[in-house]
């Protein structure tokens, strides 16, 4: 007790010490002065510390927040909807890769309409931006995908911007693809802006422009954590959704005999068929593979389909005997003898150069037994799909995203190595200027490439048929997965555009899906134990961006 009041009576003292010094003419001591600034800026900086994790908090919470239900255990594909769908695809794709001012949708009969201009009474809930000199073979697929699985319109740039935008404004959310467009990056802050983003397409200098999307679209788990992580670093606010990745196929229509006609005069008499290798962005890639065929007089023929990249070939590639140069847009019945035609095809005009038409490469697609595509990133993913979906036996990188499509259960990985400055097969200026994909310094070596070809040509044939078939099954499960993905995206954003427009009710397909959507989040709470998931997913996200506390 006496303890106590002895406490209480210094206390008091120095209470009264202070006051007095406080008094009109008396200045506080220099002790005082620096005990109060040390407390001021201790609150600042538990006010500042408090602030900024609240942020943080707030942009993890957006960063996550998504409409899109992750599909739970395999699901089985639709035989006949995916082959109403596939043939719709071809239409709009072909459509699409005229590379011309047209504006593509669907009636309600789910026929392909075409138009020169921009119905102002025509509101869709999605318009995908894809100007006429961009609407090359993949970035069509992509296109065309959104436009059946989500009900999007493929639209050019408009002729009168300002009036485009006040036609439908929040009605209609856009969907850019590779580059944004800022003229289409509406004022009305109701609008919905989203990108399908590729992660080694993205640098700093995007910057801006990102700032203005609500929402990025992801085709592999690998861009999905990483533009979560470079949204939250770059406070963002935005939210990031896997779509998963959708593909043509090129066993739907084609029958038998093409198979085995083409077949037939591309394998040159070689009993094991033939490889395909569609030529990419990447002019390495190409360059690459030839090489490894140019030194192996021994492989199967090899079919190089042309595309945008220009490829200086060596003097061995080009007289290579067991190489067939197909030139854009060729069929395999206007293939080049070996060894000839290179300049002519491969040597085209650079972004400018027509894509192969996707109904005369799609035969070709069928018929290999080998599909090489060393990628270092996801503009080969299509051409990976689809080799899945043909049960092709495939050479790839074991390196993301590639990795995520083609498992060595179901093809062949060719391990990375760091790249020397005078690598012939690199990650090319664009990566190294910063991309968050994070690709410099990597490569695919020449031999190891042409040792993994090896290898699978090796294989004995009941592993190599099973590794077929779990390509084709992991391709069917991942398109079903897609589809339910795109229908989600399109009952959310027909319920935003159904809200826009002032109607307080869906469509009833809008209905419908969200019905399914709140059973199968459910289900899927039910399966991961409720909220535990999302908070451990917040967690990890801040912490890998840096900023959890």
């Amino acid at each position: 007790m006496r303890a106590s009041l002895s406490t209480k009576k210094s206390v008091k003292t120095h209470l009264n010490g202070w006051l007095q010094q406080r008094r009109p003419g008396r200045a506080p001591s220099p002790a005082h002065i620096l005990a109060a600034a040390v407390a001021l800026l201790a609150a600042m900086s538990c006010c500042i510390y408090a602030i900024r994790a609240f942020h943080t908090h707030l942009l993890v919470q957006t960063v996550l927040e998504t409409p899109i239900v992750e599909p739970s255990g395999v699901l089985k594909l639709d035989v006949q909807q995916h082959a109403a769908a596939e043939m719709l695809l071809r239409q709009l794709v072909d459509e699409c890769a005229k590379q011309q001012q047209t504006v593509i949708h669907l009636d309600s009969q789910r026929r392909m309409v075409t138009s020169s201009s921009i119905n102002p009474q025509h509101c869709p809930a999605l318009d995908v931006v894809l100007p006429a000199p961009e609407r090359a073979l993949r970035s069509c697929t992509d296109a065309a995908l959104y436009v059946i699985h989500v009900g999007g319109r493929l639209i050019p740039m408009p002729a009168d911007v300002q009036a485009y935008d006040g036609y439908c404004g929040p009605q209609t959310a856009r969907l850019f693809l590779d580059s944004i467009h800022p003229q289409l990056i509406s004022q009305q802050k109701r609008v919905l802006h989203m990108q399908l983003v590729k992660p080694s397409l993205i640098s700093p200098q995007h910057g801006p422009l990102h700032a203005h999307m609500q929402a990025f679209l992801c085709e592999t788990r690998q861009c999905t954590t990483l533009m979560q992580q470079h949204v939250v670093e770059r406070g963002y606010w935005a939210s990031v959704w896997n779509m998963g990745l959708g593909s043509s196929d090129a066993t739907v229509g084609t029958s038998g005999d093409v198979i085995a006609a083409v077949q037939a005069s591309m394998s040159l008499g070689n009993p094991q068929g033939f490889a395909l290798h569609v030529q990419s962005h990447k002019p390495e890639q190409t360059k690459a593979v030839l090489n490894c065929w140019a030194k192996h007089a021994e492989l199967l023929p090899l079919v190089v389909v042309g595309g945008s990249a220009e490829v200086e070939l060596t003097a061995a590639a080009r007289a290579a005997a067991n190489i067939i140069y197909l030139p854009p847009g060729a069929t395999a019945a206007a293939a080049a003898e070996p060894g000839t035609g290179v300049s002519s095809v491969l040597h085209t005009s650079g972004a400018t150069a027509a894509p192969a038409a996707s109904s005369r490469l799609q035969s070709l697609q069928a018929a290999a037994a080998l599909h090489v595509i060393p990628a270092l990133d996801e503009g080969s993913l299509h051409d990976i799909n689809e080799a899945r979906a043909a049960g092709a036996l495939i050479v790839t990188t074991d390196h993301p995203p590639m990795r995520e499509l083609v498992t060595p259960e179901q093809g062949i990985l060719v391990p990375i190595v760091q790249a020397s400055l005078d690598s012939a097969f690199s990650s090319s200026s664009s990566d190294r200027s910063g991309s968050i994909a994070g690709l410099h310094g990597v490569r695919v070596p020449a031999d190891g490439l042409c040792r993994a070809v090896q290898q699978a040509l090796a294989l004995p044939a009941a592993e190599a048929a099973a590794k077929r078939a779990a390509a084709a099954a992991h391709y069917k499960a991942d398109q079903a997965a897609f589809v339910q993905r795109a229908a989600q995206l399109r009952a959310h954003l027909q319920a935003q555009s159904a809200a826009a427009a002032g109607t307080h009710a869906a469509a009833p397909a809008a209905e419908a899906a969200a019905a399914s959507i709140a059973q199968a989040v459910g289900n899927a709470a039910a399966e991961a134990g409720g909220d535990a998931g999302s908070s451990t997913a917040q967690t990890a996200l801040g912490r890998r961006a840096g900023l959890v506390w």
